[in-house]
């Protein structure tokens, strides 16, 4: 991966902690549209979770079984996660 590709995963990063900041601000939301934003934050931290895997960690070279160990790992702890999150 070349340094603009990290500059630009980088940024979307910044990005998305923005967005997640932004979403765990008070906005005087219903109930319902906060547990949409609730989940949406979850997601967020998850997608970020997967871009420093893959390419800070350099997560693309790994072995392949590695490779999948990971991205299955991360898949299954978001999911668990929010279906936490929507249980409470």
């Amino acid at each position: 991966m070349n340094d603009r590709d990290l500059y630009l995963v980088w940024a979307a990063l910044i990005a998305l902690t923005g967005v997640s900041l932004w979403l765990g601000g008070e906005h005087g939301l219903s109930a319902d549209t906060q547990l949409a934003v609730g989940v949406a934050a979850l997601v967020a931290a998850f997608v970020k979770v997967r871009f420093v895997v893959l390419d800070f960690m350099e997560g693309r070279h790994f072995p392949v079984r590695v490779r999948v160990a990971a991205e299955v790992w991360t898949a299954i702890i978001g999911a668990t996660l929010v279906g936490l999150y929507l249980l409470v």
